[in-house]
Formats: C-alpha cells, sequence, structure tokens
C-alpha cells in the first residue's frame, strides 16, 4: 500500500475540534468530513484518501472502547450529533488490515472484534490471511475472527 499525501489545509478551512486521542485531535471539516490534527500538521480524511492514510493507524494504539467513548463525548459536546456515524471506522480497520504491517495488523484485528466489525471486513480478513508479509499468527488470528464471526 502506497501512502497517500493527505491535501494540505487551507487557511479558510473551518475545522471544528471533536475530540483528542491518542495524542491526536480529530475534527470535523467543514461539516464533510473527518480531520487528524497532530503537532503542525492536519490530516483531511475525505472518502477519496483515507482507506490509504497512514497517519491515522496511532489510533489503534489505544482501547477501542475508550476511543468510542471519547468520539460520542465529543461529538456530544461539539453538538455535532449527527456524525457520529459518520466516523470512517471501517476504513481505519481496512487501512490497517491491508498495511502489510503484523503490528497494525493485530491492533485492527483487535478494534475490528471490539466493535464488532467482522462481517464488514470479510474481504480485507481474507486478504490478510494469505499475507506472507505478516506472522503466521497475525494471519491464523485473522482466520480464526473471520471464522468465529461467521459461525455465529
Amino acid at each position: 500500500m502506497e501512502p497517500i499525501n493527505p491535501p494540505a489545509m487551507t487557511e479558510n478551512t473551518d475545522y471544528q475540534k471533536v475530540c483528542a486521542f491518542q495524542g491526536m485531535e480529530l475534527g470535523y471539516i467543514e461539516r464533510s468530513h473527518w480531520a487528524i490534527k497532530k503537532p503542525h500538521v492536519l490530516v483531511e480524511l475525505t472518502p477519496a484518501t483515507r482507506k490509504n492514510t497512514l497517519s491515522w493507524l496511532p489510533l489503534l494504539e489505544g482501547d477501542y472502547s475508550s476511543f468510542k467513548q471519547a468520539l460520542q463525548m465529543g461529538v456530544s459536546e461539539a453538538a455535532l450529533n449527527n456524525i457520529a456515524v459518520d466516523f470512517p471506522l471501517q476504513d481505519l480497520l481496512v487501512t490497517a488490515l491491508e498495511s502489510h504491517d503484523d503490528y497494525w495488523a493485530q491492533r485492527g484485528l483487535s478494534w475490528a472484534e471490539a466493535a464488532q466489525q467482522v462481517s464488514e471486513l470479510a474481504e480485507p480478513l481474507k486478504t490478510l490471511m494469505a499475507d506472507k508479509r505478516v506472522s503466521q499468527a497475525t494471519r491464523h488470528a485473522a482466520k480464526k475472527l473471520l471464522f468465529t464471526a461467521a459461525s455465529l
């Protein structure tokens, strides 16, 4: 996967902070898409770029339930109640599972299970099961997660 250079923030960008998590700030731009703000950088997560943007993978270093709680609280405080369902969690998880990196794939598997997003990720999980660039343990964990979810 080739990282995509995210679009730069313009001075006229209407950025609204939603929450902070794992040393990053999550916000919403012009009420149309999400962004991640790190020191000196704003990464816009547009529908065209978010599946291959590696900059947001560090969100996965935290606990999914803590992330969900921070996001829900931030959305409520920012009076943006209609956007909580719009957070592109599936794209974040696909990016992790398709990263060809054992660490991020493991974090993605953990979040997929916690978020109960397994059935939506069947294809990336099948791809991960065959990816020789990740460890056998990660490939087996993907297989177990996929087939456990399928049997429920």
